[in-house]
């Protein structure tokens, strides 16, 4: 339905005035800059004004626009009622002029359902009985309207709030005080929507060093607010929700890249890649090295059943489940002769 909708916009984009524009008739979209938010139906956390200029006394105001999605799919959404219901004018506009100017307002939302491009229309009339409910001539800006939103999302990048046709033939238009529908300069406006990774604030610059079945523990934390973890390579885990990083060392002498991403609530990410340097297996005594002294505590490990001061699961050194005589002979072949371990 909306893209019937929108083919009939576009048929009819050709409907123009008899005459150009004065001048002095405007309407003009504020350009704000932004960076996202997510507010309850309600909120209208976010805001963007409309100014106009006038030459003559005005009793009508017609106002279709279309809000399109920036190049990286930005979006704002339209403020809807506290409950979540219906779009309403009074929870989509707040309108600016003086009391009593054009009291009868009203907001068309049947083209508008949040995906872009979406179409809406405010319209405001005076009172017949009450010349004073005209909006007099205005060679200034003057606050109009504010458009208010609950919701900023997606990428960065501006998003254009532009006239448009609303079906079946209302355009932006002044209607004077002789009742004569006048053209009107339209100056369009931009949402440009900053884009905040998540800055992962300690990334570390230097690999860790650690040990062989030492366990590692470090967190992460991100500067921009809260951020959803992830492991996008290596090995380890972290917590999604901490970003507390874990990791045992079970690999013999060898250096491990770990790239770690960081999710905010709009998609933005950001990795944090590091190395992790695992010291040799067999290092019963977590001096660094292998050397006799750990040859005292495998033989006690695995003959006597006296565990080394680390960790006893550290004794098996052919990955087998026990320790061994096998287990020992695979310990000395590696101090004394080099040989590397078969696991």
């Amino acid at each position: 339905m909306k893209t019937l909708l929108a083919a009939l916009i576009l048929s009819g984009a050709t409907v123009t005035f008899s005459q150009t524009p004065d001048p002095r008739d405007s309407i003009i979209i504020e350009n704000r800059l932004t960076t996202r938010y997510y507010g309850m139906c309600g909120s209208a956390i976010w805001r963007i004004r409309v100014w106009i200029t006038n030459k003559d006394s005005l009793e009508n105001i017609t106002l279709p626009l279309e809000i399109r999605a920036s190049y990286q799919a930005g979006y704002a959404t339209l403020s809807r009622p506290a409950d979540c219901g219906p779009y309403t004018t009074a929870s989509a506009f707040s309108v600016l002029l003086p009391a009593g100017q054009l009291p009868f307002q009203d907001g068309r939302f049947e083209l508008y359902d949040g995906s872009p491009p979406d179409t809406f229309m405010f319209e405001a009339s005076s009172d017949p009985t009450q010349e004073a409910s005209k909006v007099p001539p205005n060679s200034t800006r003057r606050a109009l309207i504010d458009i208010k939103f609950d919701t900023i999302k997606g990428g960065g990048g501006p998003c254009p709030i532009d006239s448009t046709l609303f079906p079946p033939s209302s355009t932006i238009s002044f209607t004077n005080a002789a009742g004569y529908k006048v053209p009107v300069n339209f100056v369009e406006g931009y949402i440009s929507i900053i884009a905040h990774p998540p800055f992962i604030s300690n990334c570390p610059s230097n690999p860790f060093e650690l040990l062989y079945g030492q366990t590692l523990s470090y967190q992460f934390t991100s500067f921009e607010g809260p951020a959803t973890w992830s492991i996008f390579s290596g090995p380890g885990s972290i917590d999604p929700n901490s970003g507390v990083y874990t990791y045992t060392g079970q690999c013999h002498l060898c250096t491990l890249p770990v790239q770690i991403r960081a999710t905010n609530q709009f998609g933005d990410i950001q990795d944090c890649l590091f190395l992790i340097a695992v010291g040799p297996k067999g290092d019963l005594n977590w001096d660094g090295i292998l050397s006799s002294a750990d040859v005292v505590l495998m033989l006690n490990c695995a003959l006597l059943g006296i565990p080394p001061p680390v960790d006893a699961g550290l004794c098996d050194l052919n990955c087998d489940g026990v320790t061994t005589a096998a287990d020992v002979v695979l310990h000395l072949n590696a101090t004394y002769l080099g040989f590397p371990f078969p696991c």
